[in-house]
């Protein structure tokens, strides 16, 4: 079962340390989105899953806007993805 987001244009979600936003909507079939680290655009549709890190496919769910778009991740469990939101929270004092 994939986990599903809801970014918005110019929004975030992470695969391990490395950032994914969401840069262009251009269609309610297809956005863009950019890998931080190095700039890769990967096109992102309702058709088909596009590898956008090893082993983490996204794919475009329904409910796609002019501002916000629903992303489904589906990966192995031991790839960690975030929201921006929960990768910016300080992490708690470990001991």
């Amino acid at each position: 079962m994939p986990l599903v987001l809801t970014l918005r244009q110019g929004g975030s979600l992470y695969v391990g340390n490395d950032k994914f936003t969401l840069t262009r909507i251009g269609a309610e079939d297809k956005v863009q989105m950019t890998r931080g680290r190095d700039g890769t655009p990967f096109e992102v549709t309702i058709f088909e899953k596009t590898e956008i890190d090893d082993d983490v496919f996204a794919q475009l769910g329904d409910r796609v806007t002019t501002k916000e778009a629903r992303i489904a991740i589906s990966a192995s469990r031991s790839k960690l993805i975030l929201s921006e939101e929960n990768y910016d929270k300080p992490k708690p004092n470990q001991r």
